[in-house]
């Protein structure tokens, strides 16, 4: 397996399994709503684990085009939260607006790292 791969896979799990984690410590300290919103930002970085895991069986193993199919979903798929948002905002959720943003937030740092992560490991 290409290097880059196995990084970006493990930047993936780290960050999953760190969300996890402070989701349960603010949880045992009775702080549901943002417990709840470090699970969501958890679940981000499993769905593009998930997405990249695709990717890889998709294309055959082939580097490049992994990395084309991961970076599409990473453009397409919060493509449909920033709408998600958008018409959260122009109704007043607030709600749904906060959930939105975390996931925003969560894949832009899965861009920037995936990014970094493409062009340094070898």
């Amino acid at each position: 397996m290409d290097t880059r791969m196995d990084a970006l896979h493990s930047y993936l799990k780290t960050q999953n399994a760190l969300y996890r984690q402070q989701a349960k410590t603010l949880l045992a300290d009775d702080r549901d709503d943002e417990s709840h919103f470090e699970t969501i930002r958890a679940n981000i970085f499993e769905i593009f684990d998930t997405v990249l895991s695709a990717g890889e069986k998709a294309c055959a193993g082939d580097p490049d085009k992994i990395w084309r199919f991961f970076s599409q979903k990473l453009e397409q798929i919060p493509a449909s939260w920033s709408a998600s948002y958008e018409h959260a905002r122009q109704h007043g959720d607030t709600e749904t607006m906060q959930i939105e943003r975390i996931k925003l937030e969560a894949a832009r740092a899965i861009t920037k790292a995936a990014d970094q992560i493409w062009r340094e490991a070898v």
